[in-house]
């Protein structure tokens, strides 16, 4: 009876151990996987799983595994069989013996069974027509790795080991394998074992089989450590296509290794899966989908994008899902990084852009607001902001540091750290060190805040051939952060005559002063687009046809046929600084607004349009125009100046439109909303459904909402954050305490459920 409870004791703990630290108890050096898939139609895998651990502490008798959905059969422990259980996804067994760090165990799991996907869709086991493959994460489940919809693993970022694949398939299938192929031989049935090996230590989730009718199309690169072969599987019908899609393939471990070293394995490759959402990164076995399978653009990033995995997640892999960025936004990088190579720097440059106003105007909308790059939460793993603003954020590194030290550093931290797995803070010290500079106040800044810092000249002046410009730092969709700021400022003598000097600062506002040797007529903030800051830029030398800003929009029509002009245009997602009262009392729009350059040859005069739009994404900011609301043009010569309107040939509505602007100058234009209630007198309160009094107001207000059907009353400060909301519980009126409110500019929602009855302005004094 005592030995009874006694082990009923191990397997309990057992049971609780292997739910809740297994993952950190072993260290597993070594798979052998024995896996039959010959039984494609019934949807089915048999495997055993041979898995060589040490413990990684001491005295320890509690093991487990990651296994989901399959049926475990039978366990052994160095060639002994076990008792076992398998529950919420974990094979746990107790020994009798307690083992230490130093020794080494085998364990043995038989297992078969239907293999798991993931509930989006995307990650897991699939068998789709005649074919079986893996895709190695999960969009949903947690933890996103997956090697265990397909063999019992410790199912981490973290835990690398090696591997050796048999993989059993029909006489007419073939199987693929990350690592190197070794042999095919056949088994008392006739049937074929692949057997692939992988010597160097890696996660489970990059581990991959793909099982079907394929044939080898082949490549080689010659290496920086040697002969590099590519191997493509594909179905027999695809040879053609493939053969011509991935030709640049060896041009792009060129372009990768000149950039950040070494290829880390001994060979590259894809198999083409019958899917079409998307590939997987699977080390020397790229899972790549039916429908990539072009010579596009499009298709040739979408291979580089994969193939750079294999420095950046699958040689250096992020520690934890919440470091997905240094995976994703990598490999983000890396594609312009290949456009770069292969088409030269403006070509690479103009995707970095086209990159960068995508994390600008869609990230946040996309992962419902503007969240930091590390720290980002289960859903938000392969979101958005990973994905872009991670690349834009590698990016701005590489322009902060300068392409030398840049690319030298990443070498060393790729080099020094080859198959490990490394958290953001470790890369971040890591670098530090190497460069011999604090890039903390970087990271904090473009890592660990949300949204994009913003820089613009807020002041610019001349003394002859002395420049002095002022540089002010702002932020769209974040806290306020930004010390060691490091921006170029280019003056210019005329668009091909400039000089470009380095403007270092804490906090929002840095002057400097510099000795240029012509004398400036204008200065423009990271004219290079180093930074990939809340702002776009483009410029066009125009002769007389149309120009269409890209992404920008902003338009330029010449209205003369013989001369030309120069034209830089900053496109500005933050609001700018006021610097004295807006004509009429007229409010600025929180969303952009413009700063233009030019130099016009000739008589050149230019008809520009401007673009007003809005938005109805809660995420971005609330201060929008209202039905009644009229929508006016501002214009200022220089940042340092008040606002004034502007007269414009006006199609603008409060929601959305344009303006002409007939003879477009240098300086900043917006739009300005002029409010149907920019005060509220008895009179305007009457016009009203719903009041709002006293306004300003000091320390109390009443909220009047008569018979509208309010529910309830939002209060959001101008920058989009919600900072009170109030039940109404059938009350016609409210009247709150406003002493915790700061002094400033509210907006007030009037809601029936979901639906917006009206908007008001609260102007809080103190």
């Amino acid at each position: 009876m005592a030995k009874i409870l006694t082990f009923f004791l191990l397997l309990v703990t057992a049971t609780l151990f292997g739910q809740a630290n297994h993952r950190d108890s072993i260290d597993v050096l070594h798979y052998n996987l024995h896996i039959d898939i010959t039984q494609i139609p019934q949807s089915t895998i048999i495997g055993k799983a041979i898995i060589e651990f040490s413990p990684l502490l001491n005295n320890s008798n509690s093991f487990g595994f990651d296994l989901q959905k399959l049926t475990v059969d039978s366990v052994k422990l160095n060639s002994n069989t076990i008792d076992f259980q398998h529950t919420n996804n974990v094979v746990s067994f107790v020994t009798t013996q307690n083992y230490n760090v130093t020794d080494t165990l085998s364990a043995e799991i038989y297992y078969q069974g239907v293999p798991a996907k993931d509930p989006s869709g995307w990650g897991g086991f699939y068998f789709n027509s005649g074919q079986a493959f893996n895709l190695g994460v999960g969009m949903r489940v947690n933890p996103h790795v997956y090697g265990r919809c397909w063999y019992p693993c410790i199912d981490n970022f973290t835990d690398k080991a090696t591997y050796d694949f048999y993989i059993t398939t029909i006489p007419s299938h073939t199987a693929t394998c990350g690592g190197v192929f070794q042999s095919v031989t056949s088994d008392a049935n006739g049937n074929k074992v692949w057997h692939w090996k992988i010597e160097q230590p890696v996660a489970t989730y990059i581990t991959s089989v793909v099982v079907g009718e394929l044939e080898k199309v082949e490549f080689s690169y010659q290496g920086l450590n040697g002969q590099i072969p590519i191997d493509i599987y594909c179905k027999p019908s695809q040879v053609s296509s493939a053969t011509t899609a991935f030709s640049d393939v060896p041009l792009m471990l060129q372009i990768y290794e000149n950039a950040f070293g070494p290829y880390p394995y001994p060979r590259a490759g894809y198999t083409v899966v019958n899917f079409n959402s998307g590939a997987m990164e699977h080390v020397m076995n790229i899972a790549y989908p039916n429908d990539a399978l072009t010579t596009s653009l499009s298709g040739q990033t979408l291979m580089a994008h994969e193939l750079s995995h294999m420095w950046f997640g699958n040689s250096v892999t992020c520690a934890t899902a919440e470091d997905m960025w240094m995976n994703e936004g990598w490999a983000t990088f890396c594609e312009g990084i290949f456009v770069e190579g292969r088409d030269g720097y403006e070509e690479g440059k103009k995707y970095f852009l086209d990159n960068h106003r995508y994390a600008l105007t869609s990230a946040h909308t996309n992962d419902g607001g503007f969240i930091p790059l590390y720290g980002v939460s289960h859903e938000n793993t392969y979101g958005t902001t990973v994905y872009k603003k991670g690349g834009d954020f590698v990016r701005s590194l590489r322009g902060y540091l300068g392409d030398s030290v840049f690319f030298a550093a990443v070498k060393l931290w790729l080099s020094e750290n080859a198959h490990t797995s490394k958290n953001t803070y470790q890369l971040r010290d890591f670098l530090t060190e190497k460069i011999g500079t604090d890039i903390t106040p970087f990271f904090d800044s473009w890592i660990f805040n949300s949204g994009f810092p913003h820089y613009a000249i807020s002041n610019f002046s001349t003394d002859g051939n002395q420049a002095t410009v002022e540089i002010t730092q702002s932020r769209l969709g974040g806290r306020f952060t930004g010390d060691a700021n490091k921006v170029n400022v280019s003056f210019f003598q005329s668009p091909k005559v400039y000089e470009t000097c380095l403007v270092e600062f804490d906090g929002k506002r840095g002057t400097s002063t510099f000795n240029l040797p012509f004398n400036a007529k204008y200065a423009i903030v990271d004219y290079k687009s180093l930074l990939a800051d809340a702002t776009i830029k483009n410029e066009y030398m125009l002769y007389g046809q149309q120009q269409s800003f890209s992404n920008q929009s902003f338009i330029v029509y010449p209205q003369t046929t013989t001369d030309s002009a120069w034209i830089h245009v900053i496109y500005n997602f933050v609001k700018p600084e006021e610097h004295g009262q807006i004509f009429d009392g007229i409010e600025l729009t929180p969303h952009y607004y413009w700063t233009i350059n030019m130099e016009s040859y000739g008589n050149f005069r230019g008809r520009a349009r401007f673009y007003h739009t809005t938005t109805q994404n809660p995420a971005d900011s609330v201060w929008k125009p209202e039905p009644n609301d009229r929508i006016e043009m501002l214009y200022r010569a220089l940042p340092s100046q008040p606002w004034v309107k502007i007269d414009v040939q006006n199609y603008l509505t409060w929601m959305g439109g344009y303006a002409f602007v007939d003879s477009l100058r240098p300086g900043e234009y917006a739009f300005g909303i002029l409010r149907n209630d920019s005060v509220s007198t008895p009179a305007q309160l009457e016009n009203h459904k719903c009041k709002v009094f006293p306004n300003p107001a000091k320390n109390r207000v009443t909220f009047f909402v008569g018979n509208t059907n309010c529910t309830k009353i939002e209060i959001f400060s101008v920058s989009g954050l919600q900072v009170d909301k109030i039940s109404l519980n059938n009350a016609t009126y409210i009247e709150i305490d406003t002493n915790n409110y700061k002094e400033g500019v509210y907006i007030v929602r009037f809601m029936n459920k979901s639906a917006l009855i009206e908007s008001r302005k609260l102007i809080i004094t103190k």
